[in-house]
């Protein structure tokens, strides 16, 4: 009886309660920065699924790409709402070619190169500043397997050229100050090794004073370069050397990524200052430092943005290229092969450790 009392009003004020009514919690709406990360996500993975198990350059590549990919899907699950790597919605890529002949290293190679042209990287700079620091380094660090890859007798089509372009002055001044205090450290580590070790060394500076260079052409009123910088560390012999060099290229990466949320944000504010002549650090980055001819500098034709307000540049291209150029001469110089800065794996404090004085 009393639940008949308490329909009756409800029917004379014509609600009804049925299967298919919607719910009252509306749907919270995807994340936009979840499809280009999970666009990412999965070449990485279909690289995982080729890679042959070999030893050698295969077993190097695999380790950073596991660790690459437990970062990307990382952040995937850190979005609101999660992104399943699972999920649809995923982005258009290659599919892995079954390897022939067992020259499985050149279908690996095929996949590394997924987005790496000219119209790929300027898509790039239409992905919102919270997929940017993730996808930039991702794709930047395949272009460091691919090109170690080609060391090894991997036949793949050169990197792309494309111009220098920075999202503002102030990310091209800074970007400029990095390699020039960069540059610096290289230059001091070369003149500590014997003759073999310092060619290497001295290749990887000329890029890095060539980058410097054009992008310097983008900074109004740059001032002239400080004669020295303060060194992180002591250099007397090789070994000291080998850890300055490293070492500064290493935070050079580390600088250059952290700038991609805020080139991602620069460009829907203003218009990217440019430098259309490219230079060629093509290929051989640290091996043929006289290589700089310029190529005809268009390397954004067919990118598409979702910035409707900036057209399609090569701000994030700028990026993935200096964090190739630097990571390449880093591991020429003597560094081990790892995970690029914000795609490795959380350090884990030493068992050993003494724990932390009492206060």
């Amino acid at each position: 009886m009393l639940l008949a009392a308490a329909t009756l009003p409800l029917l004379g004020c014509g609600i009804r309660f049925e299967s298919d009514a919607p719910g009252f919690l509306p749907t919270p709406s995807p994340d936009p920065a979840g499809p280009p990360i999970l666009a990412e996500r999965d070449r990485v993975a279909r690289i995982l699924e080729t890679l042959p198990e070999a030893p050698g350059v295969a077993t190097q590549v695999r380790s950073v790409h596991t660790a690459q990919l437990r970062a990307l899907d990382a952040t995937l699950g850190a979005l609101d709402p999660p992104l399943s790597p699972s999920a649809p919605a995923r982005a258009g890529g290659k599919t892995p070619a079954a390897p022939g002949g067992g020259d499985a290293l050149v279908a690996v190679a095929d996949l590394e190169a997924d987005g790496l042209d000219e119209a790929g990287l300027a898509a790039l700079d239409g992905i919102v500043p919270r997929a940017a620091a993730i996808v930039v380094a991702s794709h930047a660090q395949r272009a460091v397997l691919l090109e170690l890859l080609a060391a090894a007798g991997t036949a793949v089509a050169p990197a792309a050229r494309t111009p220098w372009h920075a999202a503002s002055p102030a990310i091209a001044r800074a970007l400029v100050d990095d390699l020039r205090a960069t540059a610096y450290g290289v230059e001091v580590a070369a003149a500590h090794l014997p003759p073999g070790p310092r060619g290497t060394v001295l290749a990887g500076l000329g890029v890095l004073r060539d980058a410097e260079s054009r992008l310097g052409a983008l900074v109004p009123d740059l001032p002239p370069r400080p004669l020295g910088y303060r060194l992180p560390r002591p250099v007397t012999n090789p070994r000291e050397a080998v850890l300055l060099a490293t070492g500064v290229l290493d935070r050079f990466v580390a600088a250059t990524l952290a700038a991609a949320p805020t080139t991602a944000d620069a460009r829907r504010t203003t218009r990217p200052a440019t430098q259309d002549e490219p230079g060629d650090d093509t290929r051989a980055d640290v091996a043929s430092p006289a290589a700089t001819a310029g190529s005809d500098g268009s390397g954004d034709a067919g990118a598409t943005t979702t910035d409707a307000t900036t057209p399609p540049g090569d701000d994030a291209a700028t990026l993935v290229r200096l964090v190739r150029i630097a990571e390449l001469t880093r591991v020429r110089c003597g560094g081990p092969l790892r995970p690029l800065p914000g795609l490795r794996p959380p350090a884990t404090p030493s068992p050993t450790a003494s724990p932390p004085p009492r206060t």
